[in-house]
């Protein structure tokens, strides 16, 4: 099916990783010039963590020769810009203590850039170009934090929320993100099936929650926020997760899906086979009993266990004599009409037919089994080095289908319009383009604003091909809307009215 519009399920979603450093002073500082003398630092901390060395033993360790020089020509070129910090490290007695200073963050490849940066930042940037004014800046102060979804005191925390810690030290704020999923994954698990329709996490972007308090006697207009970022880097972690069929609809698989950035490499996965019972409990000992290879997980794979279940004693060969095509229920009797692989018909009572099915099932006569084991897999870290994972999981396969009601289409495209709160006998137009091929279905959304809540009474046709009308039905919506709720939308509104009109 072709669409007009459409709107791509996400299928991945982004864990932010957010660095704020807060330098406070009441010096200016030439903007250009800061911008390129970070820029040089950031250059620097990228060459300085992956090609300088150490020299020495451990009692004595220091920078190569070819480090000293390319500390001593970032020393210059930053004392060139204009910045007395800079200016001091040119004397051989205080790049001797900036180069002892450096020399820890090498041991640590993850976060070498970053510790570099921040280091030769607040060192190295104090401008010789100072204005002088009447120091109110000391009566100013900036908080900024991380903005948090409410939560109801007496609910627990949902293994898929995705929230953000925020921890300060002398040097910066850090906030991260905060899923309990994702511990368990760091943890090796054990994880267990994730039910959901589009996207497994709730989530949304980080919002940082900035408060400043005017002590001084002059008003002030905040027009710019001048953000320095050291280094933007993608989160490489595999974010693995298990859906459960739901609806009987994958027999003898089951699939893994990748929700995070990078890909899980070399995957191989081994785990024990259960029949399915109440009593059942997934079984982690070693040795494992049955293997499979899948190799790379970039987005999704399907896992096939058919040969664990053929192993453990399931007739999956002679499964496909017993498809159901058709049940009838008598006053007496339950009967099942099954067909072949040779396309012949049989009708048989519903206690035969589970007879001849509970024999090819084997030892898993309720058709299910619990499948708990290891997902072996290699992966990057955001330093671009190689990490080999272990993590355990637990699902449900099922040997045959039902062929239940699967989930909904996600809608192609939304669309939109407003109804009035006190008004009879008008009509509503919504500009709408979507294509639907022949036996092709399609689903798209039209959302319906008011002022405030109310009760609408009204009729819907689609037109289509021009002149053509079908009736969609008749209709009485209620729509309650909170003041509060109001209030944000014409605020919203207002503002998005005034940045229009500004050319944003």
């Amino acid at each position: 099916m072709s669409k007009v519009h459409s709107i791509s399920k996400p299928s991945h979603f982004i864990f932010a990783f957010v660095i704020l450093v807060m330098p406070f002073s009441s010096q200016a500082v030439d903007l250009k010039k800061e911008k390129e003398a970070l820029d040089v630092i950031a250059d620097f901390a990228d060459k300085f963590c992956k090609d300088v060395k150490m020299t020495g033993d451990n009692s004595a360790v220091e920078l190569s020769l070819d480090g000293k020089a390319t500390l001593k020509g970032l020393i210059k070129k930053i004392a060139d810009l204009g910045f007395d910090g800079a200016a001091k490290y040119k004397t051989e007695k205080y790049e001797g203590l900036l180069r002892t200073d450096l020399l820890p963050a090498l041991k640590d490849n993850k976060s070498c850039r970053i510790q570099i940066w921040n280091d030769l930042k607040g060192k190295l940037l104090k401008s010789s170009s100072v204005e002088t004014g009447d120091n109110s800046s000391q009566e100013l102060g900036v908080n900024v934090s991380v903005l948090q979804d409410k939560q109801n005191s007496w609910s627990s925390e949902s293994e898929t929320r995705v929230n953000y810690d925020l921890t300060r030290n002398s040097k910066q704020t850090v906030i991260s993100p905060r899923v309990r999923y994702l511990d368990t994954l760091r943890n090796g698990g054990p994880i267990q099936p994730i039910d959901y329709t589009y996207v497994p996490f709730q989530w949304d972007f980080p919002s940082l929650d900035i408060k400043v308090v005017n002590n001084t006697k002059k008003t002030i207009f905040i027009n710019e926020a001048i953000i320095d970022i050291g280094r933007s880097q993608l989160d490489p972690m595999p974010v693995l997760i298990i859906r459960p069929d739901s609806f009987r609809s994958n027999a003898l698989h089951f699939p893994i899906e990748n929700e995070g950035w990078g890909a899980a490499s070399n995957a191989t996965i081994n785990f024990n086979l259960d029949p399915l019972s109440k009593d059942s409990t997934p079984k982690f000992s070693l040795p494992y009993q049955h293997s499979v290879v899948v190799g790379s997980i970039d987005e999704s794979v399907n896992v096939d266990i058919s040969d664990a279940f053929k192993k453990a004693g399931v007739a999956l060969d002679q499964l496909d004599n017993l498809r159901i095509v058709g049940e009838s229920y008598g006053a007496n009797e339950h009967t099942v009409t099954t067909i072949d692989k040779g396309d012949n018909e049989e009708i048989q009572t519903y206690e035969e037919f589970e007879g001849k099915r509970s024999k090819i099932l084997g030892p898993f006569s309720n058709g299910g089994a619990l499948v708990s084991g290891s997902i072996s897999y290699e992966s990057l870290t955001p330093g671009e080095e190689k990490s080999v994972n272990e993590l355990k999981f637990s699902t449900v396969v099922w040997i045959f289908n039902e062929h239940r009601g699967g989930a909904p289409m996600p809608p192609s495209y939304g669309y939109s319009t407003k109804f009035e709160v006190d008004k009879k006998s008008y009509s509503r137009r919504v500009n709408m383009s979507q294509e639907i091929k022949p036996g092709e279905t399609d689903r798209f959304t039209l959302k319906i604003g008011v002022d405030k809540s109310s009760l609408h009474t009204f009729n819907m046709r689609l037109a289509y091909n021009g002149s053509k009308v079908i009736q969609a039905g008749s209709f009485q919506l209620g729509i309650f809307v909170p003041k509060s709720g109001a209030d944000y939308m014409e605020s919203k509104e207002s503002i998005q009215k005034k940045m229009k009109v500004e050319g944003y």
